[in-house]
């Protein structure tokens, strides 16, 4: 599968490292958030999903027709 979505990638010009450059947290961000309430860490389920940058400003910002 890996395989198949780095082709993907290439044949649509998508620059994977780029990407998760751009959207996935680094430990420093990580520790960042720790500092203080309202972040926590716990043991991870098998309906964990990737914290993204995206996703921690949409559940920080909810859209606003969401409430």
């Amino acid at each position: 599968m890996e395989l198949e979505l780095r082709r993907l990638a290439s044949v649509h010009g998508v620059d994977l490292s780029a990407l998760a450059e751009e959207l996935i947290l680094i430990w420093d961000e990580l520790r960042e958030m720790l500092r203080g309430p309202p972040f926590s860490v716990g043991s991870h389920t098998h309906d964990h999903y990737p914290l993204t940058r995206e996703r921690l400003r949409d559940t920080i910002n909810p859209h606003p027709a969401c409430g």
